[in-house]
């Protein structure tokens, strides 16, 4: 389960707000003096909303690689199948294995990342 954010803001609302923000933010500019063409500055700011919005999704595929890789090496025995004491590569348990080690590892680092 990835990282999902406890504030969802309706596309609209999110369109109002960037525009309002949008103006403040040239009005802020232009009360120091600093000539900016507007048009200019809204297209560097959808800009750099968008790098944000790309870096974070490519840190999330990262942060799901390294679970998948942590879960894949792990040896620890909570991690082995109930019934073959082992660590199960059986297809029937595997998936179901697979999946709780990952989120037992989530879990781990979150909270001692304080990530949460």
């Amino acid at each position: 389960m990835s990282y999902k954010s406890p504030i969802n803001i309706i596309e609209s609302v999110s369109n109002q707000i960037k525009v309002e923000l949008d103006n403040k933010i040239y009005e802020a500019i232009i009360k120091c003096d600093i000539d900016v063409d507007r048009q200019e500055l809204i297209k560097a700011l959808e800009y750099d909303r968008n790098q944000y919005q790309q870096g974070f999704k490519d840190a999330q595929k990262f942060y799901d690689k390294a679970l998948d890789i942590l879960a894949e090496k792990c040896e620890c025995e909570s991690c082995w199948c109930k019934d073959c004491k082992v660590k199960c590569i059986d297809e029937d348990c595997y998936d179901d294995w697979k999946k709780e080690c990952k989120r037992r590892w989530r879990e781990h680092i979150e909270n001692e990342c304080n990530c949460n």
